[in-house]
């Protein structure tokens, strides 16, 4: 039978028992659905979990700053995992577009306030497979900024110098050249997100109000600029749209709470293999 009429039987190997051979790696005969209830002719399992893409359910990767390592949860809100063969000291992260790989900022504690040295690495995902490290902590870098471009073919982070002077580096993968796209050396802000319409990041001076701006990816020329709406740099953001924004504001905790400058969590359609 096939209930879902994508040309592919549940059965597809005969066996009697569906579901016990699913089509993986491309094949779509001689295998069984791997999504028998949604039509998906294409059988695409990204994650190699045996459960189609098409069905696959969502899931939310973040770091829980309690061991700095990665969790997730499923986008049923189920229950919080650990997620296997994370790496460790990990103090934010970006994930590429279509969720097979990942660049970490880890380091000491005091990453987060921008005080230490730390490494930019970048993974497969689920795999955590080392594929390169973008940063090898030479010099200081800006807690909680890092950012994969939308093909996954570029890193971008921040280099911190004295207090307030700070440059986005971009890191092209495989050539490993560096271009510098914007710098500034009159007060805080960070990088937060790299989508499809450019580079989001904050940039302000030494007191309020502080400023989200665009800037373009290849040339590091700003293209929009809009004021927090917190007056708080801290507050971090991440593309939820083309042209859309979702933020933290950290006006209202308590002085004594240390964070990271950016949303530590992105959404994530391949979930790890366990």
């Amino acid at each position: 039978p096939d209930p879902d009429g994508d040309g592919v039987p549940d059965d597809g190997d005969g066996s009697g028992i569906p579901g016990d051979a699913p089509c993986a790696s491309g094949a779509t005969v001689d295998c069984d659905d791997n999504c028998p209830a949604v039509a998906n002719a294409d059988q695409a399992d990204t994650d190699g979990d045996g459960l189609g893409d098409a069905c696959d359910p969502l899931h939310f990767l973040f770091v829980d700053y309690a061991t700095n390592k990665f969790v997730r949860v499923s986008s049923d809100l189920g229950t919080l995992e650990e997620v296997p063969n994370s790496p460790t000291g990990i103090w934010n992260f970006d994930i590429s577009a279509d969720g097979t790989r990942i660049a970490t900022l880890e380091g000491p504690t005091t990453v987060c306030s921008g005080r230490a040295a730390a490494t930019v690495q970048f993974y497969e995902y689920p795999s955590f497979e080392l594929i390169e490290t973008v940063y090898d902590g030479a010099t200081k870098l800006e807690g909680g900024n890092v950012a994969v471009s939308p093909a996954g073919d570029s890193v971008a982070y921040v280099l911190r110098a004295g207090c307030f002077d700070r440059t986005i580096v971009r890191h092209d993968l495989g050539t490993g050249q560096k271009t510098t796209l914007v710098s500034w050396t009159d007060g805080h802000g960070g990088l937060f997100d790299w989508g499809e319409a450019g580079i989001l990041f904050t940039h302000g001076g030494s007191n309020p109000p502080y400023y989200f701006r665009l800037a373009n990816p290849e040339t590091g020329e700003e293209l929009r600029a809009w004021a927090s709406f917190s007056g708080n740099h801290d507050g971090g953001a991440t593309f939820i749209g083309a042209d859309s924004i979702l933020t933290t504001d950290y006006s209202t905790l308590p002085l004594t709470v240390s964070t990271c400058d950016a949303i530590a969590w992105r959404r994530s359609t391949s979930a790890p293999s366990e």
